[in-house]
């Protein structure tokens, strides 16, 4: 089996998993080890499938979209900047050119999205099945559930 790359050494995302995982990424309040990237992405997804049992996509939007959406809510294992001009400081640490009022503001509409689809992409990388995620499960820890979901 080949080995996976690791996130942080991606030459273009490498920077925004890094935040993501780093700096957004909460496990606080979940059982389990969360030190390998693996088992904090599928945290995130499961927590988020966790809420999608009660809340349906509408059936236009992407699914990194309603990921978005989801985290514009601000769930528990998940914080990462909100307001508009954290989400501008973010995106120049980055690299984005930033230097209009313009493309701050397209920056920050697309903020939400773009966080969904990184999580995605990094669940891909990871080999983690999007459809394979269960919702979470409080009563176990994280290497057990992903276990149970063949991951």
């Amino acid at each position: 089996m080949a080995r996976t790359k690791p996130l942080r050494e991606y030459k273009v995302a490498g920077r925004q998993y890094a935040y993501l995982l780093d700096q957004c990424i909460s496990s606080d309040n979940y059982k389990g080890d969360f030190s390998s990237d693996k088992a904090k992405v599928y945290l995130v997804l499961a927590n988020y499938k966790s809420w999608l049992k009660n809340n349906r996509k509408p059936s236009s939007w992407s699914t990194a979209r309603h990921i978005g959406d989801w985290l514009r809510g601000l769930p528990s294992c998940y914080t990462v900047a909100y307001w508009n001009d954290e989400i501008v400081k973010v995106g120049k640490s980055w690299g984005f050119p930033l230097r209009t009022e313009v493309s701050q503001e397209n920056f920050a509409d697309r903020w939400w999205t773009e966080c969904g689809q990184r999580l995605l992409e990094m669940s891909d990388k990871l080999k983690i099945s999007y459809y394979k995620i269960r919702p979470y499960d409080y009563k176990v820890s994280i290497q057990e559930q992903m276990a149970a979901a063949g991951v």
